[in-house]
């Protein structure tokens, strides 16, 4: 595998583990988020979602063509949900997670970025 390869496979799993992480330490703010976009069982999807996320993770650490192939799965999905998926309710998801320390609204607790 080419070096540039190898660098974007590591790279893009520690975007999945940063993501998967975050929504293990938060499941409160994860369970609201998606129950917000209006998915079904926001409890059961709370710990499969991250779950998911570091299995990826590893996949693209251990065999980076089916680790590749899972990230590209779960970020189709993650954007047909927000472009074509639950309309209005990408708002209320990221209302849900609250605001931050500046008083402005974090977005949704799955976001890898801090404010």
């Amino acid at each position: 595998m080419a070096l540039a390869s190898q660098v974007a496979a590591v790279g893009l799993a520690l975007v999945f583990i940063v993501a998967g992480v975050a929504k293990l330490r938060s499941p409160v703010d994860t369970r609201r988020a998606l129950g917000a976009l209006g998915l079904p069982r926001p409890d059961v999807l709370g710990v499969a979602v991250p779950v998911v996320e570091l299995a990826t993770a590893l996949l693209l650490l251990l065999d980076p063509v089916t680790g590749g192939a899972s990230a590209v799965a779960l970020l189709a999905a993650f954007t047909t949900l927000l472009v074509g998926g639950s309309g209005p309710a990408t708002p209320r998801a990221a209302a849900a997670s609250g605001p931050g320390r500046h008083g402005r609204s974090r977005g949704p607790t799955w976001c890898a970025t801090s404010h």
